[in-house]
């Protein structure tokens, strides 16, 4: 078993470094190298194994889920974090040419791994009870990088009026 490789279902491939018994096989993933423990069944499973991998990108290729405390699901549920942070992913690198105002926004590097975005969300979300959406424009106008420099959460009303007084001095101009 030592040294032999396995293609997961969605995290690449895995190689076998320490095989103790059937019941403790050591792999790591090929493409980021996190490693883990798991069993020769899950390995030789003939339906490719299911680990997962939290270092690789399965968030529209862009995020992972990272190593921490913070979880993405609450049982079949995304938890709240986790939603704002895989909505802000989609508006950055899924379909910016559908939505031509989002081309060019970005996310920094740090936010791509979950784990570093639900940190901050963590201190920074307001816990009055409302409902907030995670905004870059109101601490940088015009902005186009989501950072924890430049995003801070809003009311839903609040974003919406700050949207409809820029289009109203673009109509105006």
């Amino acid at each position: 078993m030592h040294g032999e490789r396995f293609t997961t279902q969605n995290c690449g491939d895995v190689v076998v470094f320490h095989y103790q018994n059937c019941q403790n096989v050591h792999v790591y993933f090929v493409d980021t190298g996190y490693s883990l423990k798991t069993t020769k069944r899950v390995l030789t499973n003939t339906d490719r194994p299911r680990l997962r991998d939290p270092l690789a990108r399965t968030v529209f290729g862009i995020g992972c889920i990272g190593i921490g405390r913070h979880k993405a699901h609450d049982g079949p549920a995304d938890t709240h974090a986790f939603s704002i942070w895989r909505a802000m992913l989609r508006r950055c690198y899924y379909g910016p040419e559908r939505r031509p105002w989002r081309e060019g926004c970005t996310v920094v590097d740090e936010w791509h791994n979950f784990q570093a975005f639900a940190e901050w969300f963590e201190s920074n979300y307001p816990r009055d009870g409302q409902r907030y959406q995670l905004d870059k424009d109101t601490v940088v106008n015009g902005n186009k990088l989501y950072s924890a420099d430049t995003c801070s959460f809003v009311t839903q009303a609040a974003n919406l009026a700050a949207r409809r007084f820029k289009k109203d001095r673009v109509t105006s101009k």
